[in-house]
């Protein structure tokens, strides 16, 4: 087996792995929408799912943060 499709495997592996926990995602990002380039509380929420992974995310750009 190539190495290309040992990755592909891996990484659709992964994506069964996880799909309950993206539907979840998905429905919560939509219960609450927001406007484009006003979605305060979905950048909270991304933040909090990136430092979770051990990762410190990088602000781009200016999005000013605002608690509910």
């Amino acid at each position: 087996m190539s190495k290309l499709v040992t990755m592909a495997n891996a990484v659709l592996s992964d994506m069964e792995k996880t799909y309950e926990k993206r539907v979840q995602l998905y429905k919560e990002f939509h219960q609450i929408p927001e406007l484009s380039m006003q979605e305060y509380e979905t950048s909270k929420k991304i933040k909090e799912l990136v430092k979770a992974m051990g990762l410190e995310p990088i602000e781009v750009g200016k999005r000013e943060l605002r608690s509910s």
